[in-house]
């Protein structure tokens, strides 16, 4: 009987994850940046600054596209700046709208 429970389980799992469905304790994603984080990060994009947001990177991946109150993700506000060589940088790495 323990077999046919664990396969029942397994088959569940399988399914759940082919449908696109994740249990919140089962993820893997990073947790949210700290707004902090958010806030400096954004000041280097607004500032140019790619040696900070390069070590902010480095430290810290997910900031990449990390909204911050306002729900504008660092892409955004460089593109709204008008900071093209900003924006190709972000992209570079991984940034996206």
């Amino acid at each position: 009987m323990d077999n046919a429970k664990k396969r029942i389980g397994v088959a569940i799992l399988a399914l759940l994850v082919l449908a696109g469905c994740h249990h919140p304790a089962a993820s893997t994603s990073a947790a949210a940046p700290a707004a902090s984080d958010v806030t400096e990060f954004d000041s280097a994009v607004r500032d140019g600054d790619t040696s900070i947001i390069g070590r902010l990177l480095k430290a810290k991946p997910e900031m990449i596209n990390a909204k911050d109150e306002t729900g504008k993700t660092p892409l955004t506000i460089a593109t709204e700046k008008g900071d093209q060589e900003m924006a190709d940088y972000l992209r570079h790495h991984g940034a996206h709208e």
